[in-house]
């Protein structure tokens, strides 16, 4: 059982189960990832730690571009600090188990909310810091052939024991270790580091890999249109334009539906940027532009569909959806082409 100190101090910590040492870290590191993107903002940047990152000084965080900002809080990283060694609490409930404090390595460029609890926690230890963000604090044991193990459980009650708490800080100050007077990371925190990297590799794999059966499992967007006129005369007074297997959460501000008298595009915005235009030419024959309309609908599968229904200008039937392009009369309707209709979707009549 690991720890989890929230950065709102409204919110208290919480035991987190850990089976092992390398779920333990993808658990971390999947938090940070999905947490601290929403909760990071430029007002809060470090402008000495992003100018050290970057080599770019800015006198305010308004200066900072929003997309310097957006890139800083896209950054990934889990940085390991060994509050208490292996051996140093062994008349301690930590006993001879290394506690370790998890943050964010880029708290400071993403502008996340102090922690001041874990920020505490790190000053009791002998070890000031100003963290960020969420952090975890988690007991590790050394096994067999020297491979690190969850140790014993680490609930929120023991961030408060004064046992430990003071063993720490007297191996903290007593340390006349060289890489920790120079700021280097000790042996466990760069062996952790190794861990984390490879706890990060799989987060991205199993993120490509559920990225790639989403994918294989959406439907296929499928336009098609239909002139209702009885027994094929073309009667009906209007033409229906169907686009089933849109994404589930595609709404009327994603849909872009241009009708002129003679041309129509269409664009969703929820399809990918190469498919989202999905009509863009001349009709078959002029509508009354001004009376057609579109709406969404529910779908099987949890997908969408767009209806249009476009009002023709005279009661004939229509061979064919699109008709070709005249580029003057596109030019005179002020109608701007992103392709040609060789280019056209395939439209199915029903």
């Amino acid at each position: 059982m690991w720890t989890l100190i929230p950065h709102d101090e409204a919110t208290l910590p919480s035991p987190r189960s850990v089976e092992n040492i390398h779920a333990g870290l993808e658990l971390v590191t999947a938090h940070f990832t999905e947490r601290h993107a929403k909760c990071a903002h430029k007002d809060r940047t470090d402008l000495v730690a992003l100018q050290e990152y970057t080599g770019k000084q800015f006198l305010q965080t308004l200066m900072v571009p929003d997309e310097l900002h957006e890139s800083m809080a896209k950054l990934q990283g889990v940085a390991p600090l060994v509050l208490l060694p292996f051996d140093a609490g062994a008349s301690t409930v930590a006993g001879s188990e290394a506690v370790v404090l998890f943050s964010d390595a880029h708290g400071p460029l993403k502008g996340l909310p102090h922690n001041k609890r874990a920020s505490m926690l790190t000053t009791a230890s002998g070890l000031p810091r100003e963290l960020r963000g969420d952090c975890f604090v988690g007991r590790l044991c050394s096994l067999s052939g020297g491979v690190l193990g969850v140790g014993g459980e680490c609930p929120p009650q023991m961030l408060v024991e004064r046992s430990w708490l003071e063993a720490a800080q007297a191996a903290n100050q007593c340390s006349a270790s060289a890489t920790v007077s120079k700021g280097e990371p000790s042996p466990l925190e760069q062996e952790l580091a190794n861990l984390l990297l490879a706890a990060r590799r799989a987060c991205i794999t199993a993120a490509v890999a559920a990225a790639s059966n989403a994918a294989n499992s959406l439907t296929p967007v499928a336009l098609t249109w239909s002139d209702g006129g009885e027994k094929g005369t073309g009667s009906d007074p209007s033409v229906t334009v169907r686009v089933d297997g849109l994404p589930a959460d595609t709404k009327s501000k994603h849909v872009r539906c241009s009708i002129r008298d003679e041309y129509i595009k269409l664009e969703v915005t929820t399809l990918a940027d190469s498919e989202s235009v999905l009509l863009d030419g001349k009709l078959f024959q002029p509508v009354s532009a001004a009376d057609c309309e579109w709406y969404l609908e529910s779908a099987r599968g949890g997908t969408r569909s767009l209806i249009i229904a476009l009002e023709k200008r005279q009661t004939m039937r229509w061979l064919e959806l699109h008709g070709k392009i005249d580029p003057e009369a596109a030019f005179t309707q002020h109608v701007v082409f992103g392709t040609t209709y060789a280019d056209l979707p395939t439209c199915h009549q029903v």
